[in-house]
């Protein structure tokens, strides 16, 4: 098996963010599962507001979710640069 590898200097103040499918696959009241692509816009948003992008997108989450409670688990993690 060959692996292969690269490196890039990211831009000044861009971040990377790394979580589980647990942070995205919640289902709101009615059961309707959260799709990626909405995750996705969810955490852009967040990136544009101008408070904690992690506390910004775990308060949309909970808000779509109707709850504050997790059935599974959500680790996100901001890497800035």
């Amino acid at each position: 098996m060959q692996l292969n590898s690269e490196a890039i200097d990211p831009p000044e103040y861009s971040g990377l963010y790394v979580f589980s499918d647990g942070i995205h696959e919640v289902a709101g009241p009615g059961g309707k599962m959260m799709k990626y692509s909405e995750f996705v816009d969810v955490l852009a948003a967040s990136k544009r507001g101008a408070g904690s992008v992690i506390e910004e997108t775990f308060d949309v989450i909970r808000t779509a979710r109707g709850s504050d409670r997790f059935v599974d688990d959500g680790p996100i993690v901001e890497v800035a640069f």
